[in-house]
């Protein structure tokens, strides 16, 4: 495997997260912002979504965006879709299982669906990036 055969194809993306107080920080890109924070026991003030649900959240939006884009070039019809998306710790913080549940009607068929789905897991670039062990620097 080559030195960025795990990454998905694509341009760089780029985000900065600033520390505001306590455990709330707001990540900026382009001209979009996001409050990051934790819930109250775990000493936020609830005011943002928490790192991991960010996570997930961009795991949803990129599986549907290309479900919806697959579908619109195989002139399918999709009139609902959405995702629920979980992640499990299987061994510390080692191993984790992500779970996207796929609800999606329109007009097509049970194998339209699964077909939309493998081919979603396979070219969603979040997908891609979160089945590898993609190299993460922190760098000063």
């Amino acid at each position: 495997m080559g030195k960025h055969a795990c990454c998905a194809s694509g341009g760089e993306s780029e985000v900065t997260v600033k520390w505001i107080e306590k455990f709330q920080f707001v990540g900026t890109a382009r001209e979009h912002s996001v409050v990051i924070d934790q819930k109250v026991d775990e000493g936020g003030d609830n005011t943002g979504f928490k790192p991991t649900e960010l996570l997930l959240t961009s795991l949803g939006g990129c599986m549907g965006t290309t479900i919806l884009t697959i579908a619109k070039l195989q002139g399918i019809e999709i009139t609902e879709l959405r995702l629920d998306v979980k992640v499990e710790r299987l061994c510390g913080d080692v191993e984790w299982k992500f779970t996207v549940n796929v609800h999606i009607d329109g007009k097509l068929s049970q194998e339209d669906k699964e077909k939309l789905i493998k081919a979603a897991e396979e070219t969603c670039k979040i997908s891609s990036i979160l089945r590898c062990a993609c190299e993460v620097r922190s760098v000063f």
